[in-house]
């Protein structure tokens, strides 16, 4: 081999070595950036509606430590009893919190139905083409978190009395589906995003 086919050779080893560094660093940086993100976000404990008024939240463990969700303080967790009232229907949320009159809540549900990540973007697909109906305004997306896929859902369906604005996170914990939602009246939801915002994207799993 002669030295002018030795130096082409060379030059394209350098040049996809500094590719695959700065490939991997540029991940690396992402990474590092997303969980100072994170981290920043779970030392942040207080979330002011529209109008100012400072909503203080406790990051709160489910299930053993399958995921953490802040959740307001002055919110009160549904009794079951209550929980059958509010959703005469059936099929209860697992967890309910509410503010004193209702009108706010955080939702949680932990299934026993079988899910895969790669189930999570047909799933959301399948949501939002069933409420399309009902609802104008629906916007989903899927992203990623601490390794876990996250399906998001963002809508107004019609209730009995009144619309309601819901914002929900749906996942998985070992192959079964879980959802963390918030939901208002739309009365309340231009004063409320803010916190439902916070609240969803508070979501945090523990380091495996």
């Amino acid at each position: 081999m002669n030295k002018k086919k030795t130096a082409i050779i060379l030059i394209i080893i350098i040049v996809l070595s500094a590719g695959v560094y700065f490939g991997v660093t540029y991940f690396l940086d992402r990474d590092l950036e997303q969980q100072e993100k994170e981290l920043e976000m779970l030392k942040q404990e207080q979330v002011e509606t529209k109008s100012g008024q400072v909503i203080e939240t406790e990051l709160c463990n489910f299930e053993d430590g399958e995921f953490f969700v802040k959740i307001p303080s002055s919110f009160t967790q549904m009794t079951q009893e209550m929980m059958a009232q509010k959703y005469p229907s059936g099929n209860l949320p697992t967890y309910v919190f509410s503010n004193e009159d209702g009108t706010v809540n955080v939702v949680l549900n932990v299934t026993g139905d079988s899910m895969k990540d790669d189930d999570i973007e047909d799933f959301i697909k399948t949501v939002s083409a069933q409420v399309a109906g009902d609802s104008d305004k629906v916007k989903t997306s899927v992203y990623e978190k601490s390794g876990h896929k996250i399906g998001f859902v963002e809508m107004v369906t019609p209730a009995k009395d009144t619309d309601i604005y819901n914002r929900m996170a749906v996942f998985t914990v070992g192959g079964e589906m879980r959802i963390v939602s918030f939901n208002c009246t739309v009365q309340l939801q231009e004063e409320w995003q803010p916190v439902g915002e916070f609240i969803v994207e508070s979501l945090h799993f523990p380091a495996e």
